[in-house]
């Protein structure tokens, strides 16, 4: 078997990976096998790359210098300026090349309405908590209406009576844009965001329900649609959310029932969410 073609067929398998996975994830589609493969398939091109470059050195060589004169050749030249602004141009944000990394999420998160670009699929990161406690386990969809930023959500579990019975998602954190700002992405990347602790007297409606929560999510509430992952030790009657957002207030509710497999959460307040589901087995 010949090195360089083996060396060579890969790098081309590799390229393919590398280019489908990096344009799904322009689209902000980057479920974790899509970040998996792009970064794993980066790795193998790094190393590949570095034997493709040491088996065609001597043809590189005569890329970037002429052989009779030794001068430098315009395409290294040429090739160089245009690396060198695209590194320069993303590293320092700036423009177009913001504009250009964002254009793909944009059309995504934008294009017809709620509609993701492929049929409308939505995209929710998936978070976890109460991961050591028995009992039956239980998923929840949250979907954030479009215009609700930075929300903070607390979910817990009540009894037939609305006792406290178990918290099942308490941030630690809470975060907040300075004065005028919209994009989260942009005030991340530019480190405006504030962040603080979790101030409980806004919660009217947990703190109702019994003792003070503690945190069991180490960060923020996520600033979109996520799915939660918990347990609980026994099926409740009553599974509230409570959220504030942007000074708008809202209680979510659902009466489990031990004879079906999902509910959904109404609210009593505003409407902040989209959608609100449980679902157990």
């Amino acid at each position: 078997m010949k090195s360089k073609n083996f060396i060579s067929l890969v790098m081309a398998w590799t390229l393919l990976a590398i280019s489908i996975s990096g344009l799904l994830m322009y689209f902000d589609l980057k479920p974790d096998p899509v970040k998996g493969i792009h970064v794993l398939f980066g790795l193998i091109l790094i190393g590949f790359g570095i034997f493709h470059l040491l088996n065609n050195w001597g043809s590189l060589k005569l890329y970037m210098k002429d052989k009779g004169s030794g001068s430098i050749k315009k395409e290294l030249v040429y090739g160089s300026l245009l690396a060198g602004a695209v590194l320069l141009g993303a590293g320092f944000s700036i423009p177009p090349f913001p504009q250009i990394q964002r254009f793909g999420e944009e059309i995504a998160r934008e294009g017809g309405g709620k509609k993701g670009p492929f049929g409308g699929r939505l995209m929710f990161d998936v978070f976890t908590t109460n991961e050591k406690e028995g009992g039956t386990a239980l998923s929840l969809i949250i979907q954030k209406k479009q215009d609700i930023v930075m929300p903070v959500i607390i979910i817990w579990t009540e009894d037939s009576a609305h006792h406290l019975l178990q918290d099942l998602f308490v941030p630690e954190k809470t975060a907040s844009l300075p004065p005028g700002e919209t994009d989260i992405r942009e005030a991340l990347e530019e480190g405006e965001v504030k962040f603080d602790g979790l101030d409980l007297s806004k919660f009217t409606a947990r703190s109702a329900a019994g003792p003070a929560p503690k945190s069991n999510h180490p960060g923020t509430t996520p600033f979109d649609h996520f799915i939660l992952e918990t347990h609980v030790t026994a099926l409740p009657t009553y599974l509230n959310l409570e959220i504030n957002a942007g000074g708008k207030h809202a209680v979510y509710q659902a009466k489990l029932d031990a004879g079906s497999r999902s509910a959904a959460m109404t609210s009593t307040g505003e409407a902040l969410l989209d959608r609100a589901l449980a679902e157990w087995k």
